[in-house]
């Protein structure tokens, strides 16, 4: 594939899929807590 290694690109993938699932969330949490503070 392109000359690079599949394996280490889909880890890569899979951790940038992971990191960007876990901010929205962390960011969808923060916009949560602070509508139901008010």
């Amino acid at each position: 594939f392109f000359g690079l290694p599949s394996f280490e690109v889909g880890v890569t993938l899979l951790l940038a899929a992971t990191l960007l699932t876990l901010y929205s969330g962390f960011i969808y949490l923060k916009e949560g807590v602070k509508t139901f503070d008010s």
